[in-house]
């Protein structure tokens, strides 16, 4: 199920709770939706109750039928420790033993599960509840990188919980739903987009696959077309270092061929058209190359990038849409390496770039700045275009 949809699927659970008196079979639903976008197998899903202060868990797969409504202090077990501390957890193997949650050992080894994740859901500092999900050993175990990707989903939850409880409060708080639901939508809007341009990054990494080989055997034959080239020029200059030794009425042929195709023109000619080639050739190598390392779509990680390489990349990507309206002025300061996920910094990067030039009524210059201190390194895009009205300002990070 993609991320779009199960927002959607949510969304739609979220309003039957709302109106429905049974939710215990909502919550039911709702975890098991978690549980397969996620991969896992096994999960429980425990709700904070306000006025007890404690946490009670209203769903679970594969939990004992007493498990369900029983109620944990802050601190109590693995779901006790996720909200007393509002920190997501990825756990591995057997935590029994392991300090923070004093877990008994079960003799049928129920609470052995090979990976688990773990999330408190909270909205704007008020705790909602815990939610956990497993995999067993039969299956690869989650990693850091399922962890910070869930967390946006796990978040639209928190969202469809808090809906939930102010759809359970009295009819004065209906403003206080309007604006949350419209949070809602921004967030569904946001999900579609993000789906969208990770399938234009996928297209793009493809089509740069594609365009690569062709200009891999290009690339190979003009080199051995250029000594090829280099071996005929020497072959034609021995030949002329003979001529005089031929007989005036063939001197007179050869010379007469020479200058009706322009011959000392054709031998400097070739060597400068092999040039040019090997610079286009060069050329589409580093747009292809600039164009994979844009669109990543092979890695959502955190990285260590330097940051400056990140713009000229973007810079090359969007090139033509820059060169017939705008001058590039570069001034780079001292970086450092930045940790940040590459992608996302050359999508902000790319639209300040897009941005400028579209400002730019005619030819102007943009200025393209870099530099650092002790905590921050940044980067400054700057136009002699018209700037925007005030009405857009307003919506300049929608998406």
């Amino acid at each position: 199920m993609s991320d779009a949809n199960w927002c959607y699927e949510l969304l739609r659970i979220g309003r039957e709770l709302g109106r429905r008196e049974d939710r215990a079979a909502l919550h039911q639903s709702m975890l098991e939706k978690v549980v397969t976008a996620f991969g896992a197998s096994t999960g429980s899903l425990a709700l904070w109750q306000e006025e007890a202060a404690l946490l009670e868990i209203v769903a679970g797969i594969e939990l004992p039928v007493e498990a369900i409504g029983q109620q944990l202090q802050l601190g109590q077990g693995v779901l006790g420790w996720v909200a007393l501390h509002r920190s997501a957890l990825l756990l591995q193997g057997d935590v029994t033993d392991d300090p923070r949650f004093q877990v008994k050992p079960k003799r049928d080894g129920q609470n052995r599960h090979h990976s688990s994740l773990c999330w408190p859901l909270e909205f704007d500092g008020l705790l909602l509840g815990v939610i956990s999900i497993n995999r067993p050993c039969q299956i690869s175990p989650f990693s850091q990188l399922d962890k910070e990707r869930g967390q946006p989903l796990v978040d639209v939850l928190s969202l469809v919980l808090e809906n939930v409880r102010l759809h359970m409060d009295s009819d004065s708080r209906i403003s206080q739903l309007e604006e949350l639901n419209d949070r809602l939508e921004e967030t569904q809007r946001q999900l579609v987009q993000s789906e969208k341009m990770a399938s234009i990054g996928q297209l793009a990494a493809g089509v740069a696959h594609e365009i690569n080989n062709p200009v891999g055997y290009v690339n190979s034959n003009l080199s051995t077309l250029r000594s090829y080239v280099s071996d005929v020029l020497s072959l034609l200059d021995l030949y002329e270092s003979l001529e005089p030794a031929l007989g005036s009425e063939d001197q007179d042929a050869l010379r007469d061929a020479k200058t009706s195709m322009d011959f000392d023109y054709l031998k400097a000619d070739v060597v400068s058209l092999m040039d040019e080639c090997d610079e286009g050739v060069t050329r589409v190598k580093r747009i292809v190359q600039d164009l994979k390392d844009f669109s990543r779509v092979d890695d959502g990680e955190w990285e260590w990038i330097d940051l400056g390489g990140c713009l000229d990349t973007t810079l090359n990507v969007v090139w033509n849409e820059l060169k017939y309206k705008a001058e590039v002025i570069k001034d780079y300061g001292e970086l450092p390496s930045v940790r940040c996920m590459p992608s996302q910094i050359c999508q902000v990067l790319m639209n300040l770039l897009v941005n400028a030039g579209q400002a730019l009524e005619s030819r102007g210059e943009i200025r393209l700045a870099t530099g650092s201190d002790d905590r921050h390194a940044w980067v400054e895009v700057s136009d002699t275009g018209v700037g925007m009205a005030p009405e857009i300002i307003g919506r300049i990070f929608d998406p």
